[in-house]
């Protein structure tokens, strides 16, 4: 009996015919759901007030302990990360900037609507639909993005949602923990 592989090619199917990209799968209200099974997961930080004297690449730049085991976090859960800036908007982690004193707690909300279109116009160019980002941010920061994002098809996960700051800290240390054991 001819192997799969073998099957497959005779009928014209390519070899890689089982690294499927989208998986269809009835949901519990009986309507079919694609999901994206190549997925990335995206982490996006709030920066912070505390701050380097000096320019510096922006995943360096923010020095409180709340950025630093947030920046640990998504370095190892996530495929990609970014900085949501209020000055800056969107930031790479390996891009230079400058220290500043603006907080969008000082935004008005049309003030914070546009600075989350900026923000969404920036994501857009890399995410796809069917990926995750991972909001450890406030809900200033998210409060108009998580809208825009869920109507692309991405998928949000807000683990520190409600958690005042201590419990946040003290999430982010017990995930970490769990990342960095066996390493």
């Amino acid at each position: 009996m001819p192997s799969t592989k073998q099957r497959n090619n005779k009928v014209g199917m390519d070899t890689n015919f089982w690294k499927l990209t989208y998986v269809f799968y009835m949901n519990m209200l009986g309507k079919v759901q694609i999901v994206r099974l190549n997925m990335d997961v995206i982490g996006l930080v709030q920066c912070g007030a505390q701050k380097k004297a000096t320019a510096a690449p922006a995943k360096d730049l923010y020095i409180s302990s709340l950025f630093k085991k947030s920046k640990s976090f998504v370095e190892s859960k996530c495929d990609k990360w970014f900085i949501l800036s209020a000055k800056y908007g969107l930031l790479l982690p390996e891009q230079v900037v400058e220290p500043y004193n603006e907080t969008l707690k000082s935004y008005s909300v049309k003030e914070r609507a546009i600075w989350a279109e900026s923000i969404f116009e920036d994501i857009s160019k890399h995410i796809n639909s069917g990926d995750k980002i991972i909001f450890l941010a406030g809900n200033y920061y998210r409060q108009f993005l998580i809208p825009k994002l869920q109507a692309m098809g991405i998928q949000i996960e807000v683990p520190m949602k409600g958690l005042r700051i201590g419990e946040q800290l003290h999430y982010l240390d017990v995930q970490n923990q769990r990342n960095n054991y066996g390493k």
